[in-house]
């Protein structure tokens, strides 16, 4: 036995060997010699055959029927040391195949790919071959002693006896069902365990064709063992007494010392309850599955009923705010009701964020953003904030025109939801100061740092736990659901960065440390954004313009008509998809924006209608306002044929701008 050498079965035995592999294998300064596994059997016979018999088979990671291939080499290496290494996913059903595979021996062991014990199991393997090789040299020179013949050793006598009723009592006490089939396939053995499993006992001289559990295909697997394959296994179902049961077969070729074929050893092992399982796992996944998708649609349709009165709200007080510039009691008030509406607009992204991060149906759209643009932009949404409580907000950005890979949209909400937290908690009179710098590793740290309240040290582990607060109770100072800092925090972590707090104590202040890596070329897809046209250019751009308006609700129908309006457009409404297609053969229109979600015919079935009568998006662009908001809508609103996507409740500034830079776009002449 060469104690140097491993036999090492891989999928691909022309590939490089897996590094989590490769390592231990030379820490241990072992050889190897790689086989795929149809080729195993022949290939440890030929280094036997050389003299080169290696002290540990390795059944490496990737391979699909791990203990089929071991229980084949056993046919011609039937005591040596198996070391099943199966990558981590692989594990559990390496594992659970092995507690129901038969005739392995006891010399094996399973140890996970990257496992650190791997090289401690491997070279305990290669020892017990190394112990198991002198034992058996010993015992080859004792035998040679005893060739000779000499009377009848009693006491030798009685044990092989003593064996054989251990292994009789093994066979008969076995809950697996064990035959012996002769060279012309009639029963020899039947175990007690076969009597148990099937309910019947054997009849002389039966044929295996009569056996109860038979079929057409174990008379295959017949036909190949006589052929000289050796050992198979199959899975099969069976019904006794009205039962179902699920049995995993094996048979395996019986020769004589002179490699004759004397019959066929068979055993059968009910698995019916690893089935049961393994179907009500399924059933249960697929239950899980079906109510997902439920919840999903469930929350689609809560936006859209929650964002719509929403808009109609927020676009209202902000056309009232235009029209009334010089009303300042009225400018007051028409702030109170935007800001309320806007945090409730709020809450919901909020509700439905935490949805999308938990399932993993949150996805991002990357591109290269200016840090020093990204946190501009974060303070000025939380101006009025700041305002209102009398803060001061102090900035100091040492990062020069450094960009970070990201989504323009989900950074500032990270930003915002940690910058309002930090207002909500600072008294009037307070400061927020906001950081941003280079620290090693190639790394932006923006630090958000307050004068407020602070947070006590038992409460710091779970700052970023959904829906925790430090004060739950009913007579609590400050507002919210506590979803804020879990939001931040996640999505902190899907741009590969990190989110840190501490504070000093109670009184003390808090502060929130975040860090993203530098972008290198490549890792966005270009600038975010780009600035909308100013309000005048934008107002020229609507004038005369004919706009088909296809909007169910009828509040939200009158205001983006009055918006439309007010910038000189002429607005055509419809309250429904089928008085939109209607209007559209009778007049020339330059642009759609229409509404999604509407009953008898909804907004993707109607852009796809009028793709279809010949309307192509760049003489007829469309838009989508509503109130389905997420990636997915927004792409699926792409796919049908929508040119851009406006989510309620919307900015009456976005949704001009919006319609105007597609307006822009069409008036560019084609080069």
């Amino acid at each position: 036995m060469n104690y140097k050498l491993i036999f090492l079965v891989v999928p691909d035995p022309h590939a490089d060997i897996d590094g989590a592999l490769a390592q231990p294998l030379k820490e241990q300064q072992l050889d190897a010699v790689l086989a795929a596994p149809a080729n195993a059997v022949e290939s440890i016979q030929e280094l036997i055959g050389q003299g080169r018999e290696p002290s540990v088979v390795l059944v490496g990671p990737g391979i699909g029927n791990a203990a089929s291939v071991a229980r084949q080499i056993r046919t011609v290496w039937p005591v040596g040391q198996i070391l099943f290494v199966p990558a981590g996913e692989q594990f559990e059903a390496v594992q659970t195949e092995l507690r129901y595979v038969p005739m392995l021996g006891p010399n094996w062991s399973l140890v996970a790919l990257g496992d650190p014990r791997l090289g401690e199991k491997l070279m305990r393997a290669v020892q017990a071959s190394r112990q198991r090789s002198r034992l058996r040299t010993t015992l080859d020179r004792a035998n040679v002693r005893l060739a000779e013949p000499k009377p009848v050793d009693s006491v030798a006598y009685r044990q092989s006896v003593i064996s054989e009723h251990y292994l009789a009592s093994l066979l008969q006490h076995s809950s697996d069902a064990i035959f012996s089939l002769g060279p012309h396939d009639n029963v020899l053995y039947w175990s007690t365990g076969a009597e148990r499993l099937f309910q019947c006992r054997p009849r002389h001289n039966q044929q295996a064709a009569e056996l109860p559990f038979w079929s057409a295909m174990l008379d295959a697997l017949l036909a190949r063992i006589h052929a000289g394959a050796s050992p198979l296994t199959a899975k099969m179902s069976t019904v006794i007494d009205a039962q179902t049961l699920h049995l995993e077969v094996s048979l395996a070729r019986v020769q004589d010392e002179h490699h004759t074929f004397i019959g066929t050893s068979i055993s059968a092992r009910d698995v019916s309850d690893v089935v049961r399982a393994i179907e009500t796992e399924r059933a249960g996944r697929h239950n899980a599955e079906r109510l997902g998708r439920l919840k999903d649609e469930f929350l689609a349709l809560l936006s859209h009923e929650l964002r719509t009165p929403l808009s109609a709200v927020i676009g209202r007080t902000q056309l009232l705010r235009i029209q009334h510039r010089d009303a300042p009691d009225l400018q007051y008030s028409l702030d109170i009701i935007e800001r309320n509406a806007k945090l409730q607009a709020k809450l919901i992204e909020d509700l439905l964020d935490v949805s999308a991060i938990v399932t993993g149906k949150l996805t991002l759209e990357l591109h290269d953003i200016a840090v020093v643009d990204l946190l501009r932009a974060a303070t000025d949404s939380v101006q009025a904030m700041t305002g209102a409580r009398q803060l001061k907000l102090v900035t100091q950005y040492a990062v020069g025109a450094v960009t970070i890979a990201g989504d323009v949209h989900r950074l500032q909400q990270v930003l915002y939801n940690i910058l309002s937290n930090a207002i909500k908690f600072t008294p009037e009179g307070g400061t927020v100061h906001v950081r941003a710098s280079l620290v090693p590793h190639s790394l932006v740290q923006i630090v958000i740092e307050d004068t407020g309240c602070g947070i006590a040290a038992e409460f710091l582990p779970y700052v970023f736990d959904k829906f925790g607060q430090e004060d739950a109770s009913s007579t609590r100072r400050f507002g919210g659901l506590g979803i804020g800092l879990s939001i931040a925090k996640q999505l902190a972590e899907l741009h590969a960065g990190t989110i840190a707090v501490t504070s000093p104590g109670r009184g003390l202040g808090t502060s929130f440390t975040l860090r993203f890596p530098v972008a290198c070329a490549g890792d966005g897809t270009g600038p975010a954004r780009q600035h909308p046209a100013l309000p005048a250019a934008q107002s020229r751009m609507l004038a005369q313009r004919r706009i088909l308006l296809v909007e169910d609700a009828a509040d939200t129908r009158e205001l983006v008509k009055d918006v439309l309006s007010a910038h000189g457009a002429h607005v055509l409404t419809a309250a429904s998809a089928l008085i939109a297609l209607d209007l559209l053969g009778s007049e020339a229109l330059d642009m759609v924006v229409s509404d999604i979600g509407m009953p008898q015919m909804d907004g993707y079935q109607l852009i796809g209608e009028i793709r279809r009568r010949g309307f192509a998006g760049d003489t007829l662009p469309a838009v989508a306002l509503t109130a389905f908001a997420g990636p997915l809508d927004r792409q699926r609103a792409f796919d049908a044929g929508f040119q851009a996507h406006v989510a309620k409740p919307y900015i009456v500034t976005e949704l001009v701008a919006t319609l105007t830079a597609l307006l822009a776009r069409q008036d560019q002449p084609v080069r």
